[in-house]
């Protein structure tokens, strides 16, 4: 084994994880990137993270966006969480679900 290949391994142990994670139906550990709101999405808010949205294999994958609806008392304190982590610059879990062709925010969650 070469020398710089045995102290990039080395190296790659004693590095801390950094784990921007989305999988079949949650981002986890994630930073909210992008509130994405427009005229035409009916009080609708797209949410962009720093995970990979389309690595969500629960819901179509077409798309990096994750959907929140903003009809009900828990999408508007779902929101409220997002923007929190927004302007704490907190990492988020986002917990999502099918709905028709897109993903749609079920909770969120903050570690402490």
């Amino acid at each position: 084994m070469k020398p710089l290949s045995i102290l990039a391994t080395i190296a790659a142990a004693f590095m801390p994880a950094i784990s921007y994670a989305c999988g079949a139906y949650a981002c986890n550990n994630v930073y909210v990137e992008t509130l994405y709101t427009n005229n035409y999405s009916s009080g609708h808010v797209y949410i962009y993270t720093s995970g990979n949205e389309a690595a969500a294999t629960d819901c179509d994958g077409s798309t990096n966006y994750v959907l929140l609806k903003l009809d009900t008392d828990a999408g508007r304190a779902i929101y409220s969480n997002l923007l929190v982590a927004v302007a704490t610059a907190r990492k988020i879990d986002i917990v999502m679900r099918r709905n028709g062709q897109q993903c749609e925010v079920s909770y969120t969650r903050f570690n402490m």
